[in-house]
């Protein structure tokens, strides 16, 4: 569930009056009371009674409160939404019925949303502090806290989800009482209780007033961004645009084929503004994210695009990125990262073609909260909001993900590419901060006319030679599951053999994943190596078990092999995989790094530079075709674990006598005692070993 930070409750006036300018005409002056009930059979008649007293205030012109039904499957639970709409754009009466003939919301309908509001029952406790936590909660009042914190993520996401903001707005109802929120990626911020049941209603009414009157900028709207609608002529040029050329290269066929994929007619179109202090501006056309985090509302709420660029409609698509970087002094850009690694011709990297910041977009909740606690803030023990920036960046490269390799051997190859960029970029005195799964692709090179590995995602890249407090930012930030175990364990510093434990890390969780392997208890294995829990200790604790034995099976006393074995194949089990090798050199690297060995044993300095690693990866991609399986990858074993194929067992020899018989016997049901895991030949060479020294005693007895 994603952290709500609890701030101090503003007061409602001083709200009002800091977010929206006073419109002309006097302040409202009411003395009506919201008479919302205590008890209502359904959420629906709970959510249409409130949507109903909003709207009999009649204060914003060409809008309205509409309450609609989603259910995206039968399996999922039925939730109520209450916002505001446009008349125009209002959901039509199949969502917004009491007995709603359809409960499929698509992304177009929420891209119209306005001021979402959320409605619960009156409880004291959490009424007073919904967000947060407290010393004094019982455990039933966590229950109801968390609870409510979900019920409040779930419908506030979509409105940044769906659509292109810095912030914005929502009502939190409990009963007769209300609060006003202001929601951007850094926090919640939120007024004190408005009690419309004792005649304070002018507060919530003066706040829709405004409201109404107030800019689309101050609503939280982004003005660099306009909506493309699906009917007009720009929408036909994307769609053209998005049909396959022929005499395209392999790598442009596949970046179009995606964008294609992209013009999702349930989802809106949008034009994007890029503001590039060197470049100038540029605009650039998408659709549906290619990428996009979901199940977030506080965070960087990154985006990326298949886009075109709008200048030259002609030209083969780009990847765009849309998120919200780190404004810590400290940390670079990533667009400045890239323009020096390109400049200074390193591989295997994407290509810059413009990035920015987006003018006066910032969060505000940090600001707030340290003025909120005052001098006391510095010496606060409660969670800080992280303050950001929204930022966006356009590179060449459309990238396929690095789980979609085709084999092994292909793998292996796009491991030494990622770890080439990395050795070029510590040249320059850059480390990438970040090594994980998500952060390794593959593109295609025409030159080669290959795919090759390509080390993206290098927004946390600092020197390697840093300040304090610079060394603290970049262990705060990057991938948990797959930093080393010397940074998981505290130490601040991260060094190249931190980074090359790392690629080590995101390499067994590809192999695991999607070759064939001995391990049996896959799921188990894994969780034990890269699921986050509240708990992070145990996390560095199995690797170092893992490395100090020698091996990732060390507790099931079996040592890991990837399997020989091509798909619908039974394993070859007297060849050896050319990844085995791999595997054992690193952990034997790793092993001796960890030991406290005296005096050091050689190969224990292996990982402190990339050139051992590399030649070791270089000379298994370089191995011949033959000495590789040709189609070895598998489906996700996660998801769908794999099928065992196994080689026919050997039939049992001719019984010619009856203790010849016995034996025969007792070896078949031997063998469908222990399966696959006993093999035959061991089987045989002790029977003729035990032959023959029955022989033996009989001839010397004679």
């Amino acid at each position: 569930m994603t952290d709500v930070i609890d701030t101090i409750p503003m007061d409602p006036v001083k709200f009002i009056d800091f977010y929206f300018s006073t419109p002309s005409g006097s302040p409202m002056r009411s003395s009506s009371r919201m008479w919302i009930k205590s008890d209502y059979k359904t959420d629906f008649e709970r959510y249409s009674h409130a949507a109903n007293l909003l709207n009999r205030a009649r204060l914003l012109p060409d809008h309205s409160f509409a309450t609609i039904r989603e259910q995206t499957s039968e399996s999922d639970p039925l939730r109520v939404w209450t916002a505001l709409w446009p008349n125009d754009s209002k959901p039509p009466p199949t969502l917004t019925a009491d007995k709603a003939s359809s409960k499929d919301i698509t992304p177009l309908l929420l891209s119209a949303m306005d001021l979402p509001v959320i409605c619960q029952e009156w409880w004291e406790p959490l009424s007073e502090r919904p967000f947060g936590t407290s010393q004094w909660d019982t455990e039933p009042m966590q229950e109801k806290r968390k609870k409510l914190q979900q019920d409040i993520v779930k419908r506030l996401e979509p409105i940044l989800q769906y659509q292109q903001r810095a912030f914005c707005f929502a009502l939190l109802f409990f009963g007769h009482a209300v609060r006003i929120l202001r929601i951007d990626r850094s926090g919640i911020i939120a007024t004190k209780l408005i009690d419309c049941h004792t005649g304070k209603t002018s507060l919530l009414y003066e706040f829709l007033r405004r409201y109404s009157r107030a800019s689309l900028e101050q609503r939280g709207v982004d003005p660099t961004v306009d909506i493309i609608p699906h009917d007009s002529a720009l929408a036909q040029e994307m769609r053209r645009r998005a049909e396959a050329r022929a005499g395209e290269s392999e790598g442009a066929a596949y970046a179009r084929s995606l964008f294609a994929q992209s013009l999702n007619e349930r989802w809106p179109w949008w034009r994007y503004r890029v503001d590039d202090a060197t470049r100038g501006e540029r605009s650039f056309l998408a659709a549906q994210p290619h990428t996009m985090i979901t199940s977030t509302l506080i965070g960087r709420g990154t985006r990326g695009y298949i886009a075109l660029d709008a200048a030259d409609l002609d030209a083969p698509p780009v990847f765009f990125k849309d998120t919200w970087r780190y404004a810590e002094a400290n940390s670079k850009v990533e667009g400045t990262t890239l323009a020096t690694l390109n400049q200074a011709g390193v591989r295997f990297i994407p290509t810059l073609v413009c990035h920015g910041d987006v003018a006066e977009q910032y969060t505000q909740t940090l600001q707030y909260w340290k003025a909120s606690l005052g001098y006391w803030h510095a010496y606060s023990n409660e969670k800080k909001p992280q303050e950001y920036v929204h930022y966006r960046m356009v590179v060449k490269e459309v990238c396929k993900r690095f789980k979609e390799f085709s084999n092994s051997r292909m793998l292996a190859y796009g491991f030494w590419c990622c770890i080439t960029a990395h050795a070029d970029a510590c040249k320059l005195d850059i480390i990438h901060g970040d090594i994980s799964n998500g952060n390794l692709m593959f593109h295609y090179d025409d030159a080669t006319e290959t795919w090759c590995g390509l080390l993206i995602d290098w927004e946390i890249a600092r020197r390697m030679t840093l300040a304090d407090d610079e060394d603290a930012l970049a262990a705060s930030v990057g991938t948990l599951q797959f930093k080393s175990m010397a940074v998981s364990e505290g130490r601040i510093e991260n060094r190249i053999e931190d980074e090359l434990e790392s690629f080590f890390w995101v390499f067994i969780s590809f192999v695991l994943r999607f070759l064939p392997h001995n391990a049996k208890d896959l799921t188990k294995l894994y969780e034990k190596l890269f699921t986050i829990k509240s708990d992070h200790s145990w996390f560095a604790e199995f690797k170092a078990e893992c490395v100090y034995s020698g091996d990732i099976l060390a507790q099931w006393d079996m040592s890991f092999k990837i399997l020989w074995q091509n798909e619908g194949e039974a394993a070859v089990v007297n060849r050896s995989h050319p990844l085995n090798a791999v595997y054992g050199r690193i952990m034997s690297w790793l092993h001796q790094h960890r030991h406290r060995f005296s005096p050091k044993p050689p190969g224990h300095e292996a990982l402190s530079s990339h050139d051992a690693i590399l030649d070791l990866f270089k000379c298994a991609s370089t191995t011949a075709e033959q000495d590789w399986p040709v189609a070895d990858k598998t489906a996700d074993q996660l998801v769908v674990p794999r099928k065992i194929i196994q080689s026919p067992p050997p039939k049992p020899p001719a019984a010619k006598g009856r203790k010849s018989a016995r034996l025969a016997a007792s070896a078949t049901a031997r063998d469908e005692v222990l399966g696959a895991s006993h093999k035959p030949e061991k089987r045989a060479a002790r029977v003729k070993a035990c032959k023959d020294s029955v022989k033996a005693r009989k001839r010397a007895r004679w």
